[in-house]
């Protein structure tokens, strides 16, 4: 199991070696993704091995006859959640789309190696079991069938009391559920580290020491034909804009020509004030004098980083512009969302730019930028892409199902235990952050690296209750009533369920140890996700497959099997006495003693 998830992961990551494409830190979840779905199909897969044994108790072939037996759950598991990951190739988002279409490939690969690698590896190497009767009770090695284990009885006891035990599931479900509606998210960089990194200490330092150190841009464009304002009333413009942002509870500080040209102030304390009260000017005589002297200094501030020249291409032709530029500084430690601050620079400055157009000024427009901002509008994005391609995957799991099975019923039995984790933990912590706020404590957000368990962990889920789903049809099938079918298919996944969250929950909890935000918080959203899932899976499931819902889809496999049947009796060909039927032939009877010739 351990070679083929290990074989898997790399196998995927030689793919995109060999594509060429550099490897971002979304596609790095790839390999885990690649290694859980791996992992957890070999653990079924060893399971039908063990039970194989234990039934035959012949070593030879039972490799393949195992492997016969999980083709159909596997590959089912695998094409569905290959589907919905490729269906991330449509965002516009190039790591997302990459990582939908690395993981579909790395998941189909993985079940290529999982059915060839394992099976001759379980051929040429059998494990030393002790099964059937060659087991004796002493030893502690020896396979046990489920029925000894405390989990046959938790699976009797749900079936018995199906209906309760799904209405408190779903009751809870629902109920944390709506804590999803109070979740909120965060893309500041700085929760990329730890607390106690040295970079957040050494911002929290200069931020106290200096101010704010997050640069934010607002780029100010005057069309040098449109606009007739003259190079005084420009930087007059510049002014009342850099003085309306600073009234802004996030803004430091901020940065303009105008702060490093002479004072605006023609009628009062500045300099241009005190030439004019010495020469005796008036104020349009002032202002005249100030703009021609702002402009004998223009190439100087064109030197600077705070005015540029720019030809802009448009549907129009070239066209010269000025580009004015204001820095504000914002800070990196408070929880900022530069979205919202965005619309509050837009409603400090559009009246502004109203009143210039009431006026009768043309030529003048806004635009917000800057590498920060960006980044966190690329990290929002990313978010965003991520939840909605979670959702889709999902849709299109279920769909799919539906489809391979031909019956409504069989998407709904699989949506509800398959979102039950999801729901669940992320309602649970949008209630967390509802109760930590309320005590003054902080907050409980979700942010990229809480985003990305669920796509990894829906594999495990929709693996598991594929298998299950499969081994109740089977049930169904076979005659058995809907709660025989569900101890079947108890008996036949219980044991794989529990090891695969051992394996892989607690194998992929150690990421919680790593400085890294996103990581650290992919390690616990792992554990609990797998955790809740477990529950989902051997609670929740076998009490909706064996209440009423077990007998809708019951009665959807018996129709299909009914179907079946007379297809393949019309295909029958009957033949008839005379027309195609072979004559009888004709051989004499040997005689009773053979006689010996003698040469």
């Amino acid at each position: 199991m351990l070679a083929s998830g290990v074989y898997s992961m790399f196998a995927s990551l030689a793919i995109v070696w060999y594509s060429g494409y550099p490897v971002d830190a979304i596609l790095l979840t790839m390999p885990s993704l690649v290694y859980v779905a791996t992992t957890s199909g070999a653990i079924h897969l060893a399971n039908y091995y063990r039970d194989q044994l234990a039934e035959t108790g012949v070593l030879k072939g039972a490799a393949g006859a195992s492997v016969r037996h999980a083709l159909l759950p596997l590959s089912l598991a695998t094409g569905t959640t290959a589907v919905g990951l490729a269906t991330l190739a449509v965002s516009v988002l190039v790591p997302i789309k990459m990582f939908g279409i690395f993981s579909a490939i790395g998941v189909v690969v993985s079940f290529v190696i999982l059915i060839t690698l394992m099976p001759a590896c379980l051929e040429l190497f059998p494990p030393k079991l002790r099964l059937g009767a060659a087991s004796s009770e002493e030893d502690d090695d020896s396979w046990r069938p489920i029925e000894e284990s405390p989990w046959w009885g938790v699976g009797q006891w749900i079936t018995e009391h199906n209906i309760a035990i799904a209405t408190i599931c779903l009751l809870v479900m629902a109920g944390i559920g709506y804590g999803m509606t109070r979740v909120e998210s965060s893309v500041q960089l700085m929760r990329l580290f730890s607390p106690q990194a040295r970079i957040r200490q050494d911002y929290r330092w200069l931020e106290k020491k200096l101010g704010p150190l997050v640069p934010m841009e607002i780029l100010i464009r005057c069309d040098q034909e449109k606009c007739d304002l003259n190079f005084l009333e420009r930087m007059e413009l510049v002014d009342e804009i850099q003085r309306a942002i600073g009234e802004l509870g996030e803004v430091g500080s901020s940065l303009s020509t105008v702060t490093f040209g002479r004072s605006l102030d023609v009628g009062g304390g500045g300099i241009g004030g005190a030439a004019g009260r010495v020469f005796g000017l008036n104020a349009r005589t002032r202002r005249s004098v100030l703009n021609r002297r702002l402009v004998a200094h223009r190439d100087e501030f064109l030197d600077g980083d705070y005015l540029r020249e720019a030809k802009v291409v448009s549907d129009e032709g070239t066209r010269d512009q000025e580009l004015w530029r204001i820095s504000a500084r914002v800070s990196a430690t408070k929880e900022v969302d530069y979205a919202d601050f965005k619309r509050d620079l837009q409603s400090k400055i559009d009246p502004i730019l109203a009143s210039y157009q009431s006026d009768g000024t043309q030529g003048i427009s806004v635009d917000y930028t800057g590498l920060v901002p960006l980044v966190y509008k690329a990290q929002h994005s990313l978010l965003d892409g991520l939840i909605a391609g979670f959702i889709s995957d999902f849709a299109i799991i279920v769909l799919v199902m539906v489809l391979l099975c031909r019956a409504a019923s069989a998407g709904l039995v699989l949506l509800l235990p398959a979102a039950f984790p999801a729901v669940v933990v992320f309602g649970g912590m949008g209630w967390g952050n509802e109760l930590l706020k309320s005590i003054g404590t902080g907050n409980l957000l979700i942010d990229i690296g809480t985003v990305m368990a669920p796509c990894v962990a829906l594999g495990v889920t929709v693996d598991d209750v594929v298998h299950f789903m499969l081994w109740f049809r089977r049930g169904i099938s076979d005659g058995m009533d809907r709660k025989q079918a569900t101890m079947l298919a108890y008996k036949g996944c219980a044991r794989a369920m529990y090891q695969s969250w051992g394996v892989i929950g607690i194998g992929l909890s150690v990421f919680s140890l790593s400085p890294f935000g996103p990581t650290q918080r992919f390690g616990h959203m792992m554990l609990s996700m797998l955790t809740v899932a477990l529950v989902g899976n051997l609670v929740l499931l076998p009490a909706l497959l064996a209440g009423p819902l077990g007998d809708i889809f019951g009665w959807s496999v018996l129709r299909l099997n009914k179907k079946k049947a007379d297809k393949n009796s019309q295909r029958k060909v009957k033949a008839e006495a005379g027309t195609d039927a072979l004559p009888q032939p004709h051989v004499l009877p040997e005689p009773a003693t053979k006689q010996v010739v003698h040469a």
